[in-house]
């Protein structure tokens, strides 16, 4: 017996969706469950707070057990600093660094600014979620800024902005940074803040590891093709499966 043509080509796609499915980079353009307020960093301003990872977190290829998060943005790894002023410097004085948005930013002047500190497990991978929540520039508390940097185990990075009205244009805004640094002078990719125009919003930079460097992608969030979750796409095929065996079984 000849199998139904259209029992064929509807099974063909619920193997092929499963498996793009499967390939496809779960780490969200937002993670909305911010998790726990790093209180040491509520109402401050140019102060950082250590917290402890475990399970461990790999940037460069080294694991780290603990990491410095500071209210202007950045994320560091091998040092501890409460510095805004970076510029071309965070290439190599800052050390193992995520600059996420680092900028002169004022948490003080806002009363609903935080930080906050989130694990999920994304793609099967244990994950870290850093989210900074409505911080103000520190020349002008108006301008506010909601972003957050994810980063997974093996060492993937990405950095979510929901919205950035950027900082006072007439303070140094070339040295404010976004993007990320080994420490050594070396090996970063970053931007400042001078090639981009404000307010942006919705659009995600991601930088994945593949064992010895990393690869930078950048996209705004309509651009990012929806990924149905496994379940959904069982569910689906298997039911346009069923129509077409009852339409086979008819004929």
């Amino acid at each position: 017996m000849r199998p139904n043509k259209t029992f064929t080509a509807l099974f063909s796609t619920l193997v092929l969706g499963l498996s793009l499915n499967a390939q496809a980079s779960l780490i969200p353009n937002w993670y909305n469950d911010f998790g726990t307020e790093l209180t040491d960093l509520t109402d401050e301003d140019d102060l950082y707070q250590e917290v402890a990872l475990s399970p461990t977190m790999s940037v460069y290829g080294a694991s780290y057990n603990s990491v410095s998060v500071n209210t202007n943005g950045s994320i560091n790894f091998t040092e501890t600093t409460d510095d805004y002023d970076v510029g071309d410097e965070f290439e190599d004085d800052y050390g193992v660094s995520i600059a996420a948005f680092w900028s002169d930013l004022d948490p003080s002047e806002n009363d609903d600014a935080r930080i906050f500190q989130n694990t999920s497990v994304f793609d099967g991978q244990n994950a870290y979620i850093f989210t900074w929540f409505e911080i103000p520039d520190y020349e002008d508390e108006d301008l506010l800024n909601t972003f957050q940097a994810i980063i997974t185990e093996s060492g993937d990075i990405q950095l979510n902005f929901l919205s950035l009205d950027g900082v006072d244009p007439d303070e140094h805004p070339d040295e404010g940074v976004v993007g990320i640094s080994d420490g050594s002078g070396s090996n970063f990719d970053y931007q400042t803040m001078d090639t981009w125009d404000f307010p942006r919003s919705e659009f995600s930079i991601g930088y994945t590891w593949d064992g010895n460097d990393y690869t930078r992608s950048e996209w705004s969030w309509d651009q990012r093709v929806a990924v149905s979750e496994p379940s959904t796409l069982i569910v689906l095929s298997l039911g346009l499966l069923g129509l077409a065996r009852l339409r086979s079984n008819k004929k």
